[in-house]
């Protein structure tokens, strides 16, 4: 969990342009609070009005599972995720790691403490199958969880001996089975693993379908189940060194050229594809900043990445001449196969796009190219953030573009605007970082009809009725506004606020 939400209560929940939003998943606070999963997002809201709401992403999930399991390798060669398509656990291969932690009770401990000193809650268990594990660890309930000396809480560990009556204890959805098939074990009074077990054998695939002799024997250890382990990237790297320094950039570039090919040769053999190229320097002098160049989307393209390098080259000052260059590459997986659809989707404008901003990226800083995100706030000021472009995926720019905007909770009171106000009906492009005060105020029938704002004087041409914001009683600084969109005698547009707490008016944003 990230340091911002440790102790808040937090809510995953469906997209919200989606038919039903809803909730996926919360912590053990929300759970408390009555929230659970598959409940309408707009019932939650009502029950935990100060929680922390945000939308799920699975392929996040994976990757930052898949990101753990290449930290396990501490622990263990074979580490890897749980087989289905929303994985939530790892598995972890520990045959004959015991004894480097003093036996399989000091490796479950010292794998408890390193998850929950970087702020993860740990759930686990080991045992002969990965069947047994999965269905341990997550119904703890049915088993007796041991704690050390420290109060700290062990896995709950099974001998080969304890396998079957411990599986037998089990609740049937341990098992890893279809809804469907769990639906008709309900319908039939199963409860426990035990009960199935005292079935005859012959009859559960007529009644339930096959997949469940499968989990039980996958359980039981009568049937192997395999481990898919997560192996993190290795990176590529080549060096070239010289005995006198160079100092000419064109022979510079050219060195780079050569090395950038033969790291991507070396990415081709494995098959994968890149998003990130480091370029480290020695010089006369020392040793400068490495040279980073992150892209959106991943590539194997030589052009691509030869451009990007050489943008990023020239900004790029180096003092003294060069005695060494050092180019690392990390890879990554490939991107799945696309899918064929009925109408052929034309990606071109999507690819430009994302080279436009890596290309801005490594010429002006990753600084320089900001994207901006809707947050679920009616307060303006708080309504969007904003962050480097090349800190997000080519799937969260796609995402990010076509969503429309869920976060607006305000809405115009009074009368409709008039035919003259058409031109300025909507919010501002331009919005103050915060709001200003403007002095002077003279008021009209409903506005202002004059003001001075940063030593300038306006009088009022135009304006709309007004537009009222109001934030949750829950906030620690409500909000209580009436928005007005005006139009000056000299044709600039304004949009202006009175705080109906104080009755002060501010300027917010300047329509271009």
């Amino acid at each position: 969990m990230q340091p911002e939400l440790k102790g808040q209560i937090v809510i995953l929940h469906t997209p919200l342009d989606s038919r039903s939003p809803h909730v996926v998943l919360g912590n053990r606070k929300s759970l408390r609070q009555g929230v659970q999963p598959g409940m309408p997002l707009a019932e939650a809201r009502s029950l935990v009005p100060r929680g922390r709401f945000l939308e799920h992403d699975p392929d996040a999930d994976r990757e930052r599972l898949r990101e753990l399991a290449w930290e396990c390798q501490r622990f263990t060669p074979r580490a890897g995720l749980e087989e289905a398509d929303e994985p939530d656990c790892l598995f972890l291969d520990v045959t004959g790691c015991g004894h480097l932690f003093g036996d399989i009770r000091g490796l479950c401990l010292q794998i408890a403490r390193y998850f929950r000193g970087r702020g993860h809650w740990v759930k686990g268990a080991c045992s002969p199958t990965w069947g047994a594990s999965l269905g341990l660890a997550r119904n703890t309930a049915s088993s007796t969880p041991r704690r050390d000396h420290s109060g700290e809480r062990l896995f709950e560990i099974v001998t080969s001996e304890e396998l079957s009556t411990r599986v037998a204890m089990l609740p049937v959805t341990a098992l890893r089975l279809p809804v469907e098939t769990l639906s008709m074990l309900a319908e039939c009074g199963l409860r426990t693993v035990g009960q199935l077990l005292e079935l005859p054998r012959s009859s559960l695939p007529s009644r339930f379908g096959t997949p469940l002799l499968l989990r039980l024997d996958q359980a039981l250890g009568a049937v192997e189940e395999l481990l898919t382990p997560e192996v993190p990237p290795q990176p590529i790297m080549v060096r070239q060194r010289w005995e006198y320094p160079i100092h000419a950039a064109a022979d510079i570039e050219l060195v780079l050229r050569e090395l950038l090919e033969r790291v991507l040769l070396e990415l081709k053999k494995r098959q994968r594809v890149t998003q990130e190229l480091r370029v480290a320097w020695k010089t006369e002098t020392g040793e400068p900043e490495p040279l980073v160049i992150r892209l959106l989307k991943p590539t194997q393209s030589a052009d691509k990445l030869g451009e990007l390098l050489s943008l990023r080259q020239e900004r790029f000052p180096l003092s003294g001449g060069v005695t060494s260059i050092e180019m690392e590459l990390i890879p990554s997986r490939r991107e799945a196969a696309k899918r064929n659809t009925l109408f052929e989707q034309d990606d071109t404008r999507e690819a430009e796009f994302a080279h436009l901003i890596e290309r801005l990226s490594q010429r002006l800083g990753e600084g320089a190219v900001m994207r901006s995100r809707l947050q679920p706030e009616a307060q303006p000021e708080l309504a969007a953030t904003s962050g480097p472009w090349l800190q997000t995926g080519i799937k969260t720019l796609r995402r990010a573009s076509s969503r429309k905007n869920p976060n607006r909770e305000s809405e115009p009171t009074g009368e409709p605007l008039s035919q003259s106000n058409a031109l300025i009906a909507t919010r501002p492009l331009r919005l103050l970082p915060n709001p200003e005060r403007v002095a002077n105020c003279i008021l009209g029938s409903h506005a202002l009809e004059h003001f001075r704002w940063r030593g300038h004087e306006y009088r009022v041409h135009d304006c709309s009725w007004p537009e009222r914001i109001v934030t949750g009683w829950w906030r620690e600084r409500s909000v209580h506004r009436d928005y007005y969109r005006i139009e000056t005698e000299g044709g600039a547009r304004f949009w202006v606020f009175q705080d109906l707490e104080n009755h002060q008016w501010s300027l917010h944003g300047v329509y271009e």
